[in-house]
């Protein structure tokens, strides 16, 4: 389609159902790229296209705040702009993660947008809403299907161990034979020792950290789909949120992540307001691509730390994010020796 068919188009959308339609998740142009040296601005509507700008030009323009992604050939670009030396394959990431979950990357793109204006505690609302929808929808379903469940590995003591030293609490994730996956009984005992530091005063820091070689491999796929009631499982995400709980005592936590940093543990420890990796440590968020959107609180941590454009960037490409980008971006605060 040639750009004057598509901005006639796209004006049309503002009042036509069959063209908004088109343009959604439901149809074949839920992805629109517009070239920031050639193309005038769009506006946005709701349940309308993922729009990514590129600048293949590296003379990095003025873009309109609407832009869900903004990519640029120019190296170390400042936020809102990606980087990246090749843009075709970057859309070629994000192509195929719309082509297999398009309604897990519309949702993602809307409760992203939706939660920059929100409070930390409202936008967590919308996450776990458009969360427990997709558990019913037909991609994560599709997911499911086609993943087995991981084999149960036989675990020595609890998920989470809590040691206290005077006045600093450090807090373990403890299961390395799991790669420290978070499962319903990790989460609850996270909540339960940020909890503490939220209610003792003479706490005066808290240490979270991981045993093994992954900080934290992201949800347990042996968990993943195992609720039958929804709405309730809603409730109890909001009720048991760990992102909630971290961002409750930030200001008095640290957090030290190495190896893989995945999923929901980067989302959690994107709540804190010291977060430190060390070298050779990658993070990532695939959530979209199993037909879901992060549900432990990275639609809401990680934009606050990285900005909304790159933030999705990360949900529809699940990129590997290096020490190095994590840095430049502010995704992470420093470099443990």
């Amino acid at each position: 389609m040639d750009q004057a068919h598509l901005a006639a188009d796209l004006a049309l959308a503002a009042g036509d159902l069959e063209t908004r339609l088109s343009f959604s998740a439901l149809g074949e142009r839920s992805l629109v790229v517009r070239d920031l040296a050639t193309d005038g601005p769009i506006g946005s509507w709701p349940g309308g296209p993922i729009v990514i700008g590129v600048d293949r030009a590296a003379a990095l323009p003025a873009a309109d705040p609407e832009y869900d992604v903004l990519l640029t050939t120019a190296p170390e670009a400042a936020r809102p702009w990606v980087s990246r030396g090749d843009i075709d394959a970057a859309l070629a990431q994000i192509r195929a993660t719309l082509a297999r979950a398009p309604v897990a990357s519309s949702l993602a793109a809307s409760v992203v947008r939706t939660g920059e204006g929100l409070s930390f505690e409202a936008a967590l609302t919308i996450e776990s809403l458009a969360y427990s929808a997709l558990l019913g929808g037909q991609e994560f379903q599709r997911w499911r299907t086609e993943t087995p469940r991981s084999a149960s590995v036989e675990e020595d003591g609890p998920p989470v161990r809590v040691d206290r030293e005077g006045g600093v609490l450090r807090i373990i994730l403890s299961r390395p034979g799991k790669r420290n996956a978070l499962s319903a009984a990790m989460r609850d005992g996270l909540c339960d020792a940020l909890g503490l530091a939220a209610l003792d005063p003479s706490i005066a820091s808290a240490e979270l950290s991981g045993e093994g070689e992954t900080f934290c491999a992201g949800g347990d796929f042996q968990e993943f789909g195992s609720a039958s009631d929804l709405a309730s499982a809603h409730v109890l995400r909001l009720t048991a949120s760990a992102a909630l709980a971290a961002y409750r005592v930030r200001e008095r936590l640290s957090v030290r992540g190495h190896g893989a940093i995945v999923g929901g543990g980067l989302e959690i420890a994107a709540a804190a307001a010291d977060f430190r990796v060390r070298p050779g440590a990658q993070m990532w968020l695939p959530e979209v691509t199993m037909g879901l959107i992060p549900g432990a609180g990275g639609t809401v941590t990680v934009p606050r730390r990285i900005g909304r454009q790159r933030a999705l960037y990360m949900m529809l490409s699940a990129a590997r994010i290096d020490v190095a980008t994590a840095l430049d971006w502010g995704l992470v605060d420093g470099v443990i020796p």
